[in-house]
């Protein structure tokens, strides 16, 4: 459908279907994007191709969010702590371990998450 390479010559870019994406999600929307060459596309086309990547970019966020959050919550059943602060310590520290973040931003993306998930389940699935 679209032509790796150099881009094209300005007056020959390529058109994107108007409803492009707008019925995939996943997997199946980055297979679809995979593709395309934002230089090779018409001013139009990009706007559509820049919201799709927008919507598998939310749908990634919000799994990621519950991921983040399914692993705190196994943390937190595999020990028993003194205060729910060790406890959030404990949960943050597993996934900056395995993120290489700051204990700072665990903590502040696992917060995040958590709040997302738990308080805001409408939001998630928006996303």
């Amino acid at each position: 459908m679209f032509t790796a390479g150099k881009a094209l010559h300005p007056r020959a870019r390529t058109q994107l279907p108007a409803r492009f994406g707008q019925d995939a999600e996943g997997a199946e929307l980055a297979e679809l994007l995979e593709p395309v060459h934002r230089e090779n596309l018409d001013g139009h086309s990009q706007v559509l191709l820049l919201k799709a990547r927008a919507r598998l970019l939310a749908q990634v966020q919000a799994a990621f969010n519950a991921d983040m959050v399914a692993v705190a919550e196994s943390v937190a059943a595999s020990h028993d702590y003194d205060s729910p602060e060790d406890r959030w310590a404990y949960c943050a520290d597993e996934i900056r371990a395995a993120l290489t973040w700051t204990r700072r931003a665990a903590e502040h993306n696992l917060s995040w998450a958590y709040d997302l998930i738990e308080n805001h389940p409408e939001v998630g699935e928006a996303l």
